[in-house]
């Protein structure tokens, strides 16, 4: 049963990350579109650097939680592989709980921060005026998949015990 819910949070993981990729490439259009607009009539298109300023946050927000997963995050891995595999793993494990405890400071404030965004009709500055909390919506939505991986990796290093320290990599179930 847990092993359905891991699985599960890390395939959620992964189409978050695939719609992040799908938000690059919609950068690579805007500024792509930005230059021949410039080139071709000598304008901006200006809406260009605020919608890429939004993906981007899209980006890196929604990718947070399968980059966790794949050990794509910064980790000191030496330190734990210098030291025996039960200290390292209690440190892992403290670590992590750091982690949630952090994130889900982070998730909550932000949430709350959408919420009001949300009730209030906040629009952008910008000539778009784009209801602001469409765009915070998608880094929500990162930031409490990151969460969820976050409990995941959690569990497995507590319940199921096969998070593989040396290597700074989980074994991947699917």
């Amino acid at each position: 049963m847990i092993r359905s819910i891991l699985d599960l949070v890390d395939l959620c993981g992964l189409w978050l990350a695939r719609l992040a990729a799908l938000f690059m490439a919609s950068i690579a259009c805007l500024m792509l579109s930005e230059i021949f607009a410039r080139f071709l009539f000598n304008r901006s298109l200006g809406v260009t650097w605020e919608l890429a300023t939004y993906a981007m946050a899209a980006v890196i927000s929604l990718a947070a939680a399968d980059t966790l997963r794949n050990a794509g995050h910064v980790r000191v891995a030496l330190l734990l592989e210098t030291l025996p595999e039960r200290f390292a793993r209690l440190i892992d494990i403290l670590a992590t709980i750091l982690g949630l405890l952090i994130i889900g400071f982070l998730l909550t404030a932000l949430a709350d921060f959408v919420w009001n965004m949300f009730l209030r009709g906040t629009r952008s500055f910008e000539p778009s005026r784009i209801l602001l909390w469409i765009p915070q919506s998608l880094v929500l939505l990162g930031i409490g998949m990151l969460f969820l991986q976050l409990l995941a990796r959690l569990a497995r290093l507590t319940i199921l015990g096969d998070a593989d320290l040396r290597s700074g990599r989980e074994e991947v179930s699917q």
